[in-house]
């Protein structure tokens, strides 16, 4: 008998469909925060009590910004604790990842980080073996793959949790492949909507929109979002995957600009809790991208002028609506 386990957004085995493989290639994420946070002494550290980050960043002679992102993630584990202030071990990190307690294990944690390199190493040298892909494949790829995630179910989710009733004109902001456009095409047969992507999204774009047999009513306007023009006209945005890294201060105002009072803007992306303890899609996504607090966010959007701010949850992301008075 085949026994499954897993944890929350983390690894489940066997696989048995495409979410569960998704889980299975991001698992090595949430397993090298931990190491990581273990290696730098992290847990003994705050062993005698709970400390700011500043005072820990001194403590563990790291950078408090690349801290941050590895506390984040551990308190999404529940290996941490914190009020968005202070940080504190929680009672397994105490009893078990804290040296000279007797029943600490954070050496068998140090040594299996150690097998990490072997790991990299070896997947580096045979994928040169095989053929890296061309700085001309790399794009259309990662398009793809936005295409995969959103396929697999997300974006029949987004079109069940948007009220888009009413809407005819939609801007779907960096829609990359046109896959959540099409859904809400399809949930909606009165809109119309506009891709707005770089140039070279284009070709994915246009095969995908065809086979789904939606090209008179999804078209791509080509641009670049922090230079460019987003057109005008709109009574909808939809901004899913791009409001992270350090666009905060730019999506918001371009988009208002580009909509019809009353409009609304839908912001999804892995944004995570006030407190920063979480949730752990966001926290890890923080490690590589960069992601805003749900409070970061309302900031971003009511200085851009939007009003009526909404959260819907969608798994591993959040949804975020506003409207332009």
């Amino acid at each position: 008998m085949t026994h499954k386990r897993g944890i929350e957004n983390g690894f489940a085995i066997p696989p048995e469909g495409p979410v569960d493989l998704f889980r299975l290639t991001r698992a090595f994420e949430y397993s090298r925060a931990f190491q990581i946070a273990n290696s730098i002494d992290v847990f003994t550290e705050l062993h005698a009590g709970a400390l700011t980050l500043t005072d820990l960043a001194t403590r563990t002679k790291v950078e408090a910004k690349d801290l941050e992102c590895v506390l984040i993630v551990n308190a999404a584990l529940g290996l941490l604790l914190t009020d968005g202030e202070k940080w504190c071990n929680s009672l397994l990190a105490d009893k078990h990842l804290v040296k000279g307690k007797p029943e600490y294990i954070g050496d068998a944690v140090w040594l299996t980080g150690n097998w990490w390199q072997r790991f990299d190493e070896l997947g580096k040298s045979m994928a040169e073996q095989h053929g890296l892909p061309t700085e001309a494949e790399r794009h259309p790829r990662f398009i793809e793959a936005m295409n995969d995630y959103a396929s697999s179910g997300e974006g029949e989710e987004v079109a069940e949790l948007l009220d888009l009733s009413g809407r005819r004109h939609l801007l779907d902001l960096g829609g990359g492949p046109g896959t959540y456009s099409s859904y809400l095409c399809d949930a909606n047969p009165d809109l119309r909507v506009t891709v707005f992507d770089l140039p070279e999204t284009e070709p994915v774009f246009s095969k995908t929109v065809a086979a789904r047999g939606l090209t008179d009513r999804i078209t791509f306007k080509a641009g670049d979002l922090e230079t460019d023009d987003l057109g005008s006209g709109y009574d909808a945005a939809l901004v899913s995957n791009m409001m992270h890294g350090s666009r905060g201060d730019i999506i918001p105002p371009k988009v208002f600009r580009a909509l019809e009072p009353g409009g609304i803007i839908i912001i999804r992306d892995f944004i995570l809790r006030t407190e920063k303890d979480g949730p752990l899609a966001a926290a890890m996504f923080n490690m590589r991208m960069g992601a805003y607090t749900e409070d970061e966010i309302y900031d971003f959007l009511h200085q851009a002028g939007f009003r009526h701010c909404e959260v819907i949850e969608q798994g591993d992301q959040t949804i975020i609506t506003a409207h332009k008075p």
